[in-house]
């Protein structure tokens, strides 16, 4: 398989970005996470540890081949320790703070889907862009952890983008005959 990250353009606001792949047990997860908040937050610190928590919680459960609720795990892990570091500071102001997580794990031909918050998950096979988004589903009803999974071909292009690239992009642009080169431009782009 032929990877290929870029980095995003992220607006003003956002203070750390960064582009997670790692090994478990044979398969291969890929990830992106935004961080942004207000001026007393320390982002880096802080999406430091998500990313930790995330590789942790993926790498302990490695061997339960349940993979939506494995990336289900990480993904409420990372948040239960991101709330850790904001409750016992009192010049935090947590109503600034957006985390943005969109993580995907390559198990032979099948991709295993898990968004925390705003983002998107697009897939092109064919010439066509399919907007896999739109067909992950929350188990709990809450509205902030959405999974899902399906087969992926070879030659399929994954990309795995923030809140942030969605904000930047019309549709439009997203769906005109330079979708690689946009994509090249703001986020992770992987090559099956």
């Amino acid at each position: 398989m032929n990877i290929r990250y870029t980095a995003p353009k992220t607006n003003s606001f956002s203070k750390w970005f960064n582009i997670i792949s790692f090994e478990i047990n044979g398969s291969t997860a890929y990830g992106v996470v935004s961080l942004s908040g207000g001026d007393n937050f320390d982002a880096n610190r802080a999406g430091g540890m998500l990313i930790e928590q995330i590789q942790n919680s993926l790498i302990e459960s490695g061997n339960d081949k349940d993979n939506l609720s494995l990336l289900k795990k990480a993904l409420k892990e990372a948040k239960q320790g991101l709330l850790r570091i904001t409750e016992n500071s009192t010049d935090i102001d947590v109503n600034l703070i957006d985390v943005y997580i969109v993580i995907t794990l390559i198990d032979s031909d099948v991709a295993y889907f898990a968004k925390f918050d705003g983002g998107g998950v697009y897939i092109m096979r064919d010439g066509e862009i399919i907007d896999i988004t739109a067909h992950l589903h929350d188990p709990s009803g809450i509205n902030q952890i959405f999974l899902g999974s399906g087969l992926i071909n070879e030659g399929d292009k994954i990309l795995l983008s923030t809140k942030h690239f969605e904000e930047g992009t019309a549709d439009a642009e997203f769906k005109n005959a330079e979708f690689e080169q946009e994509v090249n431009d703001y986020v992770l782009l992987m090559l099956g």
